[in-house]
């Protein structure tokens, strides 16, 4: 029996305007991502990743995602992600916080990035975002 080993990728997504994600389908972001793999590196790149590119948990309220990727691939994925300027006509810069290996070290790396978040965020928009209910969204979504 084969094992996949995998690694998730936790995305933050700042957009050029500053309006936030607006509706955009962040499971778009994968079939973006995976064309901007087959432009950048080709069909080899393209192989790569297909099979196990997926968006785990999607936070468009903070505009964060968490990416799962084959360990061999991730850092093809890291690179085209880097290289990704817009999403759906929209400027977008898009930025890897942190890599686990496993689902629970990625969710704890998110519910971590969301308090953070938190803190640094101005008091008029911090209650604009129910925190409680995005690190249980983080916690329980991202099950394997």
């Amino acid at each position: 029996m084969v094992r996949h080993k995998n690694r998730y990728l936790l995305v933050e997504l700042n957009w050029e305007d500053g309006k936030g994600s607006m509706n955009v389908p962040f499971r778009s972001l994968v079939d973006v991502l995976k064309e901007a793999v087959r432009q950048h590196f080709g069909d080899f790149g393209s192989a790569h990743v297909v099979k196990s590119l997926q968006c785990k948990l999607a936070l468009p309220e903070v505009d964060l995602c968490v990416l799962r990727a084959g360990m061999d691939s991730h850092r093809v994925v890291w690179a085209a992600l880097s290289l990704l300027n817009a999403l759906g006509k929209r400027a977008v810069t898009l930025r890897v916080v942190g890599v686990s290996g496993s689902a629970r070290t990625g969710r704890t790396a998110a519910v971590a990035h969301l308090r953070a978040l938190e803190v640094a965020m101005p008091a008029a928009e911090r209650r604009a975002v129910d925190w409680a209910g995005l690190a249980v969204r983080a916690s329980t979504e991202l099950m394997p």
